[in-house]
Order: C-alpha cells, then structure tokens, then sequence
C-alpha cells in the first residue's frame, strides 16, 4: 500500500464524554499542519500529500469528500485563498470544522454538509454552485459499496467503500462545479485505471496521469491524474512517481512533498518544483 503515515508529531489520543470514537492529533508537511483525526479507520497519508501537491493553491477550491480536511487544508496552508471542504460524515465533519478552526483557516476554508450524489441539495447550496470553482480536488472512495469485503469500520467503509452513487456519479459532481478551464485532481487505485477513464466525463478533458510506485522496481499501485475543465487536449501518460528508495526510505523528492517543500508537476519535464 502507497500510504505510508508521514506524521512529524503525535500527541496522545483523546476522547470526548459521550463520544465513542476516539481521535489523535497529528502533525503533516514538517509539523506546519495539525489535524485531528480518528485514531480506528482511514488514517491521513501519503495519498492526500501527493494530491494536494498536484493541484494549484489558487483561485477558489473544492476538496470533494474531504474526510478531516488534510487536502483542501494542504492546499490552504500553501496560500489558496478560498477553499470548501465538502463531507457527510458526521465523524469526519466534526473533525473538520475543529481543523479549520484551530488551525488559523477561519478566513480561507469552510465546510458544507453535503452528499456527494445529492444534486438537490447541491443546487439549493450557494457555496456549491455550478461552474463556481478554480480547482476541484478528490480522493473518493476506492471501490463500490459492494465490492470486495466489507470493513468492519463504519469510518473505513465511508472514505473506503463508494456508498449512494458511482464512480461517474462523483465525478459528474466534480466536473459540474469547474469553471472554464478549471483544473481536476484525482487520486485512485492504479488497478482501476480502465474504469476511470470509462467514467470521466467529456467536460474533464487534456488528462495528465501519472502512475505512483511503492519502489523503482515495482507495479503502480496509485495513479495521480488531472484534467482541465472544456480541454480537447490528449491524455499524457507521464513518468511514475516513485516513493522509496531499495533502503525503504522515502527518496528525496517523496521527502520533499511530505515536507512541503515542494510541488509535483503534471507536465512533461522537471517532477519536483521547489516551493
């Protein structure tokens, strides 16, 4: 698995009274950005580092099913002026209003409480509205409701299992709330490439991907990909990505985005672009 936990600090977990769940606050991109978070199911990594590193912090953001908030907050903390976290979850909301909060985001993020696949309810949100948004980014959920096991974790089956709609569904909802020329950014599974572009709207055009391998020597397990919004650009297959080194230790540009140093380009040339 590509998500390796690049925590700097952790403090000790903690528990509400009457609250079941239990959280832990962590410290990302070198201890400059603290996030709560549930201590049992989906844990922030690797995974939302790298997507946040692909997308511009500029003009307005959407973090589509933003979990605790790590993406959109990422973006953020890199000087993104304007950023909506969207998510359902109760858990995960909770977690992300106290980010926002604590974390000094008060004048850049807010939350909407929404469902990714409620139209409705999307149309009757002012912060939601089509064709509203710079940049949208999302790390959905990998699989469909029904496929695979089934975790045991009500948290994990929420960022983990597609639940009310399908992988087109979702991204119907991304491309909707781009501008002209906005910009998409994805994460997924690499072994679900083929139903990625199958759902990709035709809006979402000009897609850059690029595969992410645990090591130099192995198969992708992640892909990272972006699109722009009314592009008849051709798709890019771009070179990997690569995480660690034959030591196990991150390489030096895997170091540098979980440090926050800088930036992954979805272009042909240079990967590392220094912040």
């Amino acid at each position: 698995m590509v998500a390796t936990r690049p925590v700097a600090a952790r403090h000790r977990p903690w528990q509400a009274r009457g609250v079941t769940d239990i959280f832990s606050d962590d410290r990302f991109l070198d201890g400059r950005l603290l996030l709560r978070q549930p201590v049992k199911g989906h844990r922030i990594g690797t995974d939302a580092l790298l997507l946040a590193a692909i997308t511009p912090a500029t003009g307005r953001v959407c973090d589509l099913g933003a979990g605790v908030g790590a993406v959109g907050l990422a973006l953020a903390l890199r000087g993104a002026p304007s950023v909506v976290l969207v998510e359902r979850h109760p858990t995960f909301v909770s977690c992300a209003k106290h980010n926002i909060a604590f974390g000094g985001f008060g004048e850049q993020a807010t939350l909407s409480e929404a469902d990714v696949f409620d139209r409705q309810g999307f149309l009757a949100n002012p912060r939601l509205a089509d064709q509203s948004f710079d940049a949208v980014v999302t790390n959905p959920p990998f699989d469909q409701a029904l496929r695979g096991r089934r975790s045991p974790s009500d948290l994990k089956r929420a960022a983990h299992a597609m639940q009310g709609g399908a992988l087109a569904d979702w991204l119907k909802t991304a491309a909707r709330l781009l501008r002209d020329g906005g910009v998409f950014s994805m994460i997924h599974r690499a072994d679900r490439l083929a139903d990625i572009l199958a759902a990709m709207p035709s809006r979402l055009g000009g897609l850059a991907v690029m595969p992410v391998l645990p090591k130099a020597d192995e198969a992708a397990t992640r892909l990272l990909i972006r699109a722009t919004a009314d592009s008849r650009a051709a798709l890019t297959l771009l070179p990997p990505f690569v995480l660690h080194g034959s030591d196990g230790a991150f390489t030096p540009a895997a170091r540098h985005i979980h440090e926050g140093r800088a930036t992954l380009s979805m272009r042909p040339g240079p990967q590392i672009i220094p912040l």
